[in-house]
């Protein structure tokens, strides 16, 4: 090869050359970027399927959410309390006082059915528990009782409810005990029926 020849052959490598090596850094470049996107959208695909689905943690926590809800206490310090508000109520004759533990009108919707249950809980729940503490509040020297325990009924039981297509249910236990202190002696009243709403005990007849 002439030295003519070699010298054009030597300039057209150096032209081509980077052209060449640019290429194939662009090529590179391109196929290095599309693994990486490649990658966000399988991970942005993994969260977006994970978004809805509940952890474990929240699935224990709503499990016992469910649990606590449905345990009521057999004693605590409010039921306590709302048992010597009904002491109160009874010495002076007015069921106002202990109306922190008669099952509410809302409560006796939420656990009854039929028509007019408003009424019905006049009619069954509220004039008839008026009347106990009258009764209760006519025995001997009753106005010098003081509160000594309450014991819940041993016994209790779930009533069933049916509200339209769902069927659920509602703890109920019969024969709980009030005593009151009078003058130094014990005097046991019985409580009918208490029943359950929202992990508390309230009384369904006095």
């Amino acid at each position: 090869m002439s030295l003519r020849s070699q010298f054009s052959l030597r300039l057209l490598l150096a032209i081509a050359l980077p052209s060449v090596l640019w290429g194939a850094s662009c090529a590179n470049r391109a196929v290095s970027d599309a693994g990486a996107s490649a990658i966000q959208g399988d991970a942005s695909m993994e969260a977006s399927t994970n978004a809805g689905r509940p952890t474990d943690a929240s699935k224990e926590a709503s499990s016992d959410a469910e649990i606590a809800d449905d345990v009521v206490p057999m004693t605590s310090e409010e039921l306590t309390v709302r048992a010597k508000h009904l002491v109160d109520a009874i010495v002076a004759d007015n069921a106002e006082l202990a109306v922190d533990f008669l099952l509410s009108r809302e409560a006796y919707a939420a656990t009854h059915t039929g028509k007019d249950l408003g009424r019905q809980w006049e009619a069954k729940i509220k004039r008839p528990f008026s009347r106990a503490i009258h009764r209760l509040h006519r025995k001997r020297r009753i106005d010098h009782a003081t509160f000594g325990s309450f014991q819940l009924g041993s016994k209790m039981t779930k009533k069933p409810l049916r509200h339209g297509r769902k069927n659920t249910s509602y703890w109920h236990v019969q024969r709980s005990t009030l005593t009151i202190q009078i003058e130094g002696k014990s005097l046991t009243l019985r409580i009918t029926e208490l029943a359950a709403w929202k992990g508390a005990w309230y009384i369904l007849r006095l």
